[in-house]
């Protein structure tokens, strides 16, 4: 992913709000961590040119890294309709993981038709510790897929993350990072100076910075992620 281009994707981020920075009043996960930036990318499915550029993008990376895309993948659910507008776009087969098995019926955990020997390309919309997304290619492994190509539209960059991709055999590329939206979110004055240190620290030990926000934010208020 070129820098021109990792710029532009934080900058569409940025301006429909699909990650908002806010680290004067951080946000709650569920897991209870506290965090100066909140990420939702299905507000993509909002703005059809919004959306078609990052799909390009995606498309660029698929090209530009010669690689071989014969199906497809995404995750339950957030990173199905990601995976779709990218399957739509290169006329590929798609499948999709559930989080769970299904309670009924052929009780799947993989939805979709995987032909064995054919390569899968998984497309999530964020990347944090990458759990959801290396279930995900267990699961297409289990039911004989091969998949060694992660694809997302942004990552934290926690430092042990990529290390448990690679430790997968899987190779991650994202549009764009948490280094370059903040430098974007600095052009654009969506982000003070004095507020870039504390949004990075963040992704050296969220937990520590959890404890310190609880000290300056007592009433922070939960969000759902």
């Amino acid at each position: 992913m070129n820098n021109r281009s990792s710029q532009n994707a934080a900058e569409i981020l940025l301006d429909i709000k699909a990650v908002t920075l806010s680290p004067e009043k951080p946000f709650v996960y569920v897991s209870g961590i506290h965090s100066p930036i909140y990420t939702d990318n299905r507000l993509l499915m909002g703005y059809p040119k919004k959306r078609a550029e990052i799909t390009g993008y995606i498309a660029d990376v698929i090209k530009e890294r010669g690689i071989q895309a014969e199906t497809i993948a995404g995750t339950a659910t957030a990173g199905i309709a990601p995976a779709a507008w990218i399957a739509d776009r290169l006329l590929l087969p798609m499948i999709f993981v559930r989080k769970k098995l299904k309670g009924y019926g052929t009780g799947k955990l993989v939805e979709g038709i995987i032909q064995k020997g054919k390569n899968i390309v998984l497309i999530e919309d964020v990347i944090s510790t990458g759990k959801s997304s290396l279930n995900a290619v267990d699961a297409i492994r289990n039911e004989g897929g091969t998949v060694d190509i992660c694809i997302a539209f942004f990552e934290y960059g926690f430092n042990d993350t990529r290390d448990k991709f690679k430790e997968k055999n899987v190779t991650l590329y994202t549009l764009t990072t948490l280094d370059a939206l903040v430098d974007v979110a600095l052009k654009k004055g969506m982000l003070k100076e004095k507020d870039k240190a504390l949004v990075l620290s963040w992704r050296k030990d969220p937990w520590k910075w959890t404890e310190e926000a609880k000290k300056r934010f007592p009433r922070a208020e939960k969000t759902e992620y």
